[in-house]
């Protein structure tokens, strides 16, 4: 036993030396850092394993230099969000703003009955309940008429839909995929990396992107009264969230993005001149803001970049009036935390909208512990009450609107896929500032004396659930 035992500390102790090089090597951040090199060496083989299971990035980063018909001419901002999210501000576009499923659903779905070329569908949640059964039978029945489906998963946000998926679109002659899949965990072992974009591409003339997940949480009126009848959805809250329709120049870049992750996933085939802008709105959604300019801001772990991070922390810097933030899981690392704090004492005045309950209770525990430093730089915090706020909005000046998948966590900065998209535009900036105002009914704001009132017992709870920050 004496043998064995020391032949297993000389391996624990050969392995944790090299994998807290590689962590040392690699880590950017410090806090994460120290807590691989915690769990290697007071976890014996196991935290060794843990980190080469889910701490290695195997998939990036790959570093791509911008082009200079990308590269803005003039310094401040407008060069930042071009150098760093490498992609084109497209002008000319048309924006519809959808607010819930109420209107999001109709308007994706007609738009999917009436493609006559190509439907390329990415999204994190696909639930097979009232909602997500009406999308799959849409989609075949368009498969089934000869247009080109496909269909990009998250394999674990949408574990239970990929094999109806995958049968059911096969057998119509579409094509659905998943993005790394629970039940390869050994030959792909990326667990820890989530594909959390959603976008719908029509005919490469219309996208649709934003918050919305395809299910029935996000449903209202008679189809939310069916929720709790599927177990999909039993004991999860209904959801609040806005979704964006798009025609115009800005369509190409959302359908690229698609090709590269439709790629990455192994799929074949590439992308479809587009069809002639169809403007099949109907009564769906708020009015349309023509000549919206607009720049798709991608970002994920196979990125030399954090690029979404990057474009709103300019953002903040270069606001001037106001900055309104609205997400439904806050962890905001010292970098923006400061950059918000600074905001504040520069008499910007900042709010922050978050759920009062979180549908992932630990991340809102962590999350207010930053609620102090943040009330005394005068940021206003408003937790807003049920249904459950998922929309991920940032507006800045009542101008440029940032909106998309991600949200304000260190998760959607560093180890998500996600998409978001920059846009100039007054109009399009009013109506989201209208969708925030309507948040703050039954909302409440934040004060010193609230924070005084909390518990030793929930000041624990945040501190402890804060020192896992790095993995929520």
């Amino acid at each position: 036993m004496r043998l064995e035992s020391s032949l297993l500390a000389l391996v624990h102790l050969f392995l944790a030396l090299i994998v807290s090089a590689h962590i040392l090597l690699h880590k950017r951040q410090p806090r994460s850092a120290m807590l691989w090199l915690l769990w290697v060496w007071i976890a014996p083989l196991a935290g060794s394993a843990l980190y080469l299971y889910l701490g290695v990035n195997r998939v990036g980063p790959v570093r791509r230099k911008v082009p200079r018909s990308v590269q803005a001419s003039s310094p401040g901002f407008d060069a930042l969000a071009a150098s760093v999210a490498g992609t084109p501000l497209r002008r000319g576009n048309r924006v519809h703003l959808l607010v819930d499923g109420t209107e999001g659903y109709p308007a994706m779905l007609k738009e999917i009955r009436a493609a006559r070329i190509s439907i390329d569908l990415e999204t994190y949640i696909f639930d097979l309940d009232a909602v997500g059964s009406r999308f799959l039978a849409a989609l075949e029945d368009a498969a089934r008429r000869g247009v080109r489906v496909r269909v990009l998963v998250d394999g674990m946000g949408a574990y239970s839909a990929r094999r109806p998926l995958k049968r059911g679109l096969r057998q119509a002659g579409g094509e659905a995929r998943h993005y790394w899949r629970l039940d390869r965990l050994f030959r792909q072992p990326l667990l820890n990396l989530r594909n959390h974009r959603k976008l719908l591409v029509v005919d490469g003339s219309v996208a649709f992107t934003g918050g919305l997940n395809i299910s029935q949480r996000y449903a209202k009126g008679a189809a939310a009264r069916l929720r709790d009848l599927h177990f999909l959805a039993r004991g999860r809250p209904a959801v609040r969230d806005v979704h964006f329709r798009f025609e115009g120049p800005l369509v190409g870049d959302l359908a690229e993005c698609f090709q590269r992750d439709w790629a990455h996933s192994g799929g074949v085939g590439g992308l479809i001149p587009a069809a002639r802008p169809s403007r099949r709105l109907g009564r769906a959604g708020s009015a349309g803001v023509d000549g919206v300019a607009a720049r798709v801001v991608a970002s994920g772990p196979d990125e030399d970049l954090e690029r979404i991070y990057e474009v709103l922390l300019g953002a903040l810097a270069s606001a001037r009036r106001s900055v309104d933030l609205c997400t439904p899981y806050f962890i905001p690392d010292a970098v923006l935390l400061s950059a918000l704090r600074v905001a504040g004492f520069r008499g910007v005045a900042v709010r922050v909208f978050v759920p009062r309950a979180s549908d992932h209770p630990f991340v809102h525990w962590a999350g207010a512990e930053y609620y102090r430093d943040l009330l005394d730089a005068g940021v206003e915090i408003w937790e807003v009450g049920p249904p459950f706020i998922h929309s991920k909005l940032a507006v800045v000046d009542r101008n440029w609107v940032f909106l998309g998948s991600s949200n304000l966590d260190i998760r959607s900065f560093r180890l998500n896929f996600e998409m978001n998209v920059e846009t100039r535009s007054r109009e399009l900036a009013r109506q989201v500032g209208n969708v925030l105002e309507a948040y703050r009914e039954g909302a409440h704001l934040i004060d010193h004396a609230a924070l005084r009132r909390r518990s030793v017992w929930r000041r624990l709870r945040g501190a402890l659930a804060n020192l896992a920050a790095p993995y929520l």
